[in-house]
């Protein structure tokens, strides 16, 4: 008796040998339109998972569901997605779903979180966080994702320190969505040490 068919694994959605013809860093990050994979592939990310890449999502219009770790959770926008590294996970958008992805290599997040135990866990925690009522303001994130997107796609001095700013000021959105989704509100941190 067979179980079941094992779950492919990419860097980025698609076929295998997409990952090795790339021009991807694979300990880096990569950012792209949501339309750009799912559009193509009738709104639908098949089951798959990313060994070793966080992804990142904000979806600025349309919706649909993700279905990971046994849950099927809705999307409505605007809103962030978490999907945790190694998790299988499928993603039925509505047609003309709009909005960001990214994925980034686990060593990558792990230096964004400076050390710092609630970024690091907000990179495990799966789901969808809906911005509404978290204090978070949709067109900042929306700017960050755009800032973000250009930086990656230019090749200019500071390309890598400035996506890993913009890649810490989505980290601090997820979190502090994920924060509001646990307790109600965000926790007052001002009597942390920052850590430059």
């Amino acid at each position: 008796m067979t179980g079941p068919a094992p779950v492919p694994q990419y860097y980025l959605y698609g076929r295998l040998e997409d990952d090795a013809a790339a021009e991807v860093e694979l300990d880096f990050l990569h950012i792209e339109p949501i339309r750009k994979r799912s559009g193509p592939n009738d709104w639908t990310i098949r089951p798959h998972s990313h060994p070793h890449h966080l992804q990142v999502m904000y979806l600025v219009r349309g919706g649909g569901a993700l279905d990971i770790e046994g849950r099927s959770i809705p999307i409505a926008p605007p809103c962030l997605m978490a999907i945790p590294a190694a998790a299988a996970h499928q993603i039925r958008f509505l047609p003309e779903t709009d909005g960001w992805v990214t994925t980034a290599a686990t060593s990558f997040v792990a230096q964004a979180a400076m050390g710092d135990a609630r970024m690091i866990e907000t990179a495990r925690r799966a789901g969808v966080f809906p911005l509404a009522g978290t204090g978070l303001d949709p067109a900042h994130v929306e700017a960050s994702f755009h800032a973000l997107t250009r930086e990656f796609v230019y090749a200019a001095p500071g390309r890598r320190p400035a996506i890993m700013a913009y890649f810490i000021t989505l980290l601090v959105a997820l979190m502090r969505a994920q924060a509001h989704e646990t307790a109600g509100r965000p926790r007052d941190d001002r009597g942390q040490a920052l850590a430059l």
